[in-house]
């Protein structure tokens, strides 16, 4: 969500410290909620109104995703690397978050344009 907000908006969606860890980014305090099963506060709907595009955009494009592949996306991700390369439970800085989300803004653009790229510029 924190990627795809900065993707859309250019600003994070939440302030939170995600740390590195082998399967991936995780913030603390949400996986504490999730272990004692206290995750169960509702969004208000006016955040849900404001943030629909986004989350709607990353249920798209990762619910049905397995696990394997979720880890291999993250992964790949320079912000998740060089955490990682400092040690597990390092903090992931916000900067190499958005740089993550710059790359991948490019990428869509260039997917969603590809046709426009091959067709011939004489004809």
């Amino acid at each position: 969500m924190q990627r795809e907000c900065i993707v859309q908006t250019g600003s994070p969606l939440f302030e939170a410290i995600f740390y590195a860890h082998t399967l991936g980014p995780y913030i603390p305090e949400v996986h504490a909620a999730y272990i004692s099963n206290s995750l169960h506060d509702v969004l208000p709907s006016s955040i849900i109104e404001e943030y629909k595009t986004i989350f709607d955009s990353v249920f798209e494009l990762l619910s049905a995703k397995k696990t394997r592949s979720l880890s291999n996306l993250i992964h790949g991700e320079d912000s998740w690397k060089r955490a990682m390369m400092q040690g597990e439970g390092t903090s992931m800085d916000i900067q190499d978050i958005k740089e993550d989300a710059a790359r991948f803004r490019v990428r869509r653009f260039l997917l969603t344009n590809l046709e426009q790229f091959h067709k011939p510029v004489y004809a």
